[in-house]
């Protein structure tokens, strides 16, 4: 289970998924097809923008003396874990609006929190 408060941050998955964490207060509405009233619901999500890395190793361990263009930090998951989560992300993505579903060279996605 991955926790996140306030903090927002960059992350590296199993060598080839970089995600960043852009905010994890949100809150979107649906229509709910799956009751009789057909109702407007709510939900909390996070807003993670990610995208797919061909070689994060520069990225992890950069060269000697270079400095790192990012503070990441690297979850090694399970791959099950790892293709779930994106799975999850991919699927939300398709769901936003054509406009809101890229920040530049970033996908946007949403993860539902569970409310505790």
């Amino acid at each position: 289970m991955i926790i996140l408060s306030e903090n927002k941050g960059r992350y590296i998955f199993n060598d080839f998924f970089k995600a960043w964490v852009f905010n994890t207060d949100l809150q979107y509405s649906f229509k709910d097809t799956s009751s009789a009233c057909r109702s407007v619901s709510v939900k909390c999500a996070m807003k993670v923008f990610y995208k797919h890395v061909a070689n994060v190793q520069p990225l992890v361990n950069p060269d000697l003396g270079m400095p790192s263009v990012t503070s990441l930090e690297e979850l090694r998951l399970p791959l099950h874990i790892y293709q779930c989560i994106k799975a999850v992300l991919e699927k939300s993505t398709r769901l936003l609006p054509p406009s809101g579903r890229k920040f530049g060279e970033w996908e946007i996605g949403l993860l539902d929190l569970e409310s505790a």
